[in-house]
């Protein structure tokens, strides 16, 4: 049994981070931290409740004042730019939560930070 190789970004970013440095330089300094030579393969875990609730509302934990689409559409961006992801996981979309309007909105936005991750062009 051999042990995959494992980085993860120590005590990560918070939002006030986000607010002062910006969602671009926050990536660029967790992938120089996880892959310095930009050659490890990534997997990147996407949970769906760090977006603003007014963007994801079908899901566990609302926290007011999350990532805005734009900068959850920048983080998958990104990743798929540096051509180094190669797995994915969308977690805490929960279709049991809110009413059909805001599961539909929810599936949708995780859809598309999917097809964003993987390289297409959305905004």
């Amino acid at each position: 049994y051999k042990r995959q190789y494992q980085r993860r970004v120590r005590g990560g970013y918070s939002m006030a981070d986000v607010d002062r440095h910006g969602i671009g330089e926050i990536m660029n300094r967790a992938l120089d931290y996880l892959s310095p030579q930009r050659d490890l393969p990534l997997h990147l875990s996407f949970d769906i409740d760090s977006l603003d609730p007014n963007v994801a509302p079908s899901t566990g934990t609302k926290v007011r004042g999350g990532l805005t689409y734009r900068e959850a559409c920048h983080v998958c961006e990104v990743v798929a730019d540096s051509g180094q992801m190669v797995s994915m996981d969308m977690v805490e979309v929960n279709p049991t939560i809110g009413n059909q309007g805001d599961v539909k909105e929810t599936a949708s936005v995780a859809v598309t930070l999917v097809r964003s991750a993987m390289g297409q062009e959305i905004v």
